[in-house]
């Protein structure tokens, strides 16, 4: 074998020599080759074998039909470079490459096409440890790295295989498109994966399929067609973000999945500007990290949007929610069985068509406390059917939640706009609960039912009520355990008779009720009792609950402005400047 040799052009420079039907590999380098503008076709091996070797460079080369693969690369402990390599028709892998501790790069713009196995190979890449001569370590990985990357499979082969990697692989820009059921990246235990770019195009499988893995990746791009998953995440650490150009539908398209989205024990997936149409399910998520949906147009779901289990943190922003049904109650539901601090931030979102319960919150464990950080804000909910909820919270532990600037409106019986219920016994439920605007106009329904049997601090301030339906009530308070409550400068108004704006089915002693420069307007009913405030029963030994108002309320046609038990109350509310009682 020799280090350099040159091979002239077939045709005065303008057609590349062609390496044409050889019996085994076509050409097999050796350390420090340089090799230039060869075609190599119908190599009944490998196309280009490197094994073994340092300071090889090969530009401009194309294989095509290699019986084997198209560039096999094993066990490279210095340097091997690509420049502007093209693979297609492989019998196997169009690259593949096999144990390395060096460093292996293709420069400029690698192309790989129709393979039989695997567009990409890379397995077993090491990381060596290194003694230095201050008798410190340093973990040298081997490293796998490509400028820009196209892979295009249409033969039903995966585009890319990571499998047993402990180096680093790294894709500047990638582009992957497979039609034929191949799936884009799939990564099996491989640390250290990253893309700075790219867009992954499937059908019929996984754009991504990532198991005991760590991968960094920043896509354009990402759509499927069909097929079980769309992204799987499974044991997989680090983060996988789709931006897009800003504009919706940008990121790409979801659709015709079973579930769109699987995470189990990974870690970040956001999503900006990705349309998710027709799909089962959307996302599955159980003991993850954090999933981000942002820009998102989610419509034709037909079981339900997400299902999560322990997902620290569930973000949903800027998106639309439209024309999907659920089958189990709740089009996003977010259960916890273990303990720690959650997040749920929906915001800015129009959630139209809402059957059942668009968002549902629940503990499973009564034996722990986590704590829960709710954030629903800015958002347009449409309730469809008897008894639809925008939120249904039932927690057991620390609540922090603020619910401001939403619309929320329906027309069906027994709807509640949001229900938030904790039921442990010392931590403390923090409701702020601001500048909403809530109209229902079917019968009993409720506005905002909250129940709490620990210490609650809880404000309702700047809120438009609506009550169209008959026997409705504004805001039901359920307070098992001392709490602050404090109603500043809400509107509350009815249409039907049996209106209530504020009702305590329980207040505990030594609560305080704040009650300040609010209107209540009934003036247009004409049926049943209407009532301002009503307090059903004060508990605990001596109960005493303290009123107080530090401006005018403006209470008309209410028949019952304030009841409460005989003997529970210190103090008094203003109201049609009366103190009362």
């Amino acid at each position: 074998m020799f280090g350099f040799f040159t091979v002239p052009t077939a045709t005065a420079s303008t057609v590349a020599p062609t390496i044409l039907n050889a019996t085994g590999d076509a050409l097999t380098l050796a350390d420090n080759n340089l090799v230039s503008n060869f075609l190599i076709e119908g190599a009944g091996g490998h196309g280009i074998v490197a094994n073994g070797i340092d300071g090889s460079r090969v530009s401009h080369v194309t294989v095509d039909g290699a019986t084997m693969d198209g560039i096999a690369i094993s066990n490279i402990t210095g340097s091997l470079d690509f420049v502007d390599a093209s693979v297609m028709n492989s019998g196997q892998n169009g690259i593949s490459i096999d144990g390395d501790d060096g460093v292996i790069t293709f420069f400029g713009d690698t192309t790989i096409q129709d393979s039989t196995n695997a567009g990409l190979s890379i397995m077993n890449l090491t990381t060596t440890t290194v003694t230095n001569p201050d008798s410190t370590t340093t973990d040298v990985p081997g490293t796998a790295q490509f400028q820009n990357l196209a892979i295009t499979e249409t033969t039903g082969a995966d585009a890319m295989s990571l499998v047993d990697n402990d180096g680093d692989i790294f894709f500047n820009d990638l582009e992957i498109e497979t039609s034929g059921g191949g799936r884009g990246v799939v990564a099996r235990n491989s640390d250290r994966v990253t893309s700075n770019q790219g867009t992954i195009s499937t059908v019929g499988a996984a754009a991504i399929d990532s198991e005991d893995s760590n991968l960094n990746m920043l896509l354009t791009s990402l759509s499927t067609d069909g097929g079980t998953n769309a992204i799987r995440m499974v044991r997989t650490d680090g983060r996988i973000l789709v931006f897009g150009s800003g504009a919706l539908g940008s990121g790409g398209t979801i659709q015709n999945t079973t579930t769109a989205i699987v995470m189990e024990d990974s870690g970040t997936l956001g999503l900006q500007s990705i349309d998710f149409t027709g799909n089962q399910v959307v996302a599955d998520i159980d003991n993850s990290e954090s999933l981000e949906f942002s820009l998102s147009r989610i419509t034709g779901t037909t079981q339900q949007v997400i299902n999560a289990l322990n997902l620290k943190n569930l973000d949903l922003g800027d998106s639309l929610l439209e024309n999907n049904t659920t089958t189990t109650g709740s089009h996003i539901q977010y259960a916890v069985d273990q303990d720690g601090s959650y997040v749920v931030s929906i915001l800015s979102s129009d959630l139209m068509d809402t059957t059942d319960t668009l968002l549902e919150v629940q503990q499973l464990n009564n034996a722990i406390s986590p704590v829960l950080a709710l954030t629903f804000m800015q958002n347009q909910v449409e309730l469809i059917g008897n008894g639809a909820k925008a939120a249904d919270v039932n927690w057991i532990g620390s609540v922090q939640s603020t619910i401001s600037g939403n619309q929320v409106l329906g027309s069906d019986d027994n709807q509640v706009a949001f229900d938030i219920n904790n039921s442990h016994a010392t931590a403390t439920t923090n409701l702020l609960f601001q500048s909403n605007t809530v109209g229902l106009s079917g019968d009993s329904s409720i506005g905002l039912d909250v129940m709490s049997t620990s210490t609650s601090v809880i404000e309702v301030s700047q809120n438009l009520m609506g009550i169209g339906g008959d026997n409705g009530t504004s805001v039901r308070i359920s307070g098992d355990d001392e709490g602050d409550f404090g109603f500043f400068e809400n509107t509350f108004t009815a249409t039907a008779g049996g209106a209530t704006a504020v009702r305590f089915l329980t207040i505990d002693t030594g609560s305080s009720l704040i009650f300040s420069s609010n209107s209540v307007d009934y003036s247009n009913v004409n049926t049943f009792i209407d009532t301002g405030i009503d307090i059903d029963a004060v508990t605990g030994t001596s109960p005493i609950v303290n009123l107080s108002s530090t401006a005018n309320n403006v209470m008309l046609g209410v028949d019952a402005i304030f009841s409460a038990p005989s003997g529970t109350t210190s103090g008094a509310i203003l109201i049609n400047n009366n103190l009362v009682p």
